[in-house]
């Protein structure tokens, strides 16, 4: 719930649950607070609460199948949100993923595990796939 919280906190008027497709006035790229530890703090820190609740309920059956429901839509909604911000950004966003990663597991491997599973789910290929995401 930190990450979370510090996302709202850290973005201010520049976070929103709806992924923005155009530069809104006032919108600028936030590297601060959390934002300097998780490319998507929000996400990670979604991720690893909903991981941890059915850890500590020693739900073995829940770990997998929210670990599975969370990945994939994270994966998708991570995998729309960066190429946005790319283009909303360019240079500025794409050094920025240089530096820091994202923290939820294979995330960076999305284009191989997605294309063996016969998703398809990132069909071009971007920029750089180097980026610390493990």
């Amino acid at each position: 719930q930190f990450f979370r919280i510090g996302a709202f906190v850290s973005a201010r008027s520049n976070f929103h649950h709806h992924i923005r497709y155009e530069k809104e006035r006032g919108h600028k790229l936030v590297t601060t607070g959390v934002y300097a530890i998780s490319r998507h703090p929000s996400y990670f820190g979604w991720f690893w609460w909903s991981i941890g609740t059915q850890v500590l309920l020693a739900n073995p059956f829940c770990l997998v199948f929210y670990f599975v429901v969370s990945w994939i839509f994270f994966a998708k909604r991570i995998d729309q949100e960066e190429r946005t911000l790319v283009y909303i950004f360019g240079k500025a966003y794409t050094e920025y993923k240089k530096k820091v990663g994202i923290y939820i597991p294979f995330i960076s491997q999305r284009r191989i595990i997605m294309s063996s599973l016969g998703k398809g789910l990132n069909s071009d290929s971007d920029e750089d796939e180097s980026n610390a995401d493990d």
